[in-house]
């Protein structure tokens, strides 16, 4: 018996893809709230999460995605 689950790689880009995507979009969500609905981020944070929408962009497109 073997440990653990086994993915087709199709598979697990499909899943890895879709996290990503998710996390990109609840980052630019944080970033639509603090100037549409006035919760405000700290500077570095909102600095910090156009930084990482920018670098998901890449590696989402690297798997394939959007």
């Amino acid at each position: 018996m073997t440990d653990g689950v086994f993915l087709d790689w199709d598979v697990a880009d499909q899943i890895a893809v879709r996290v990503l995507i998710e996390y990109r979009n609840r980052l630019q969500q944080e970033i639509n709230n603090h100037y549409e609905k006035d919760e405000h981020l700290h500077p570095e944070d909102l600095v910090g999460n156009k930084i990482r929408i920018d670098a998901l962009n890449l590696i989402i497109k690297d798997f394939g995605g959007e």
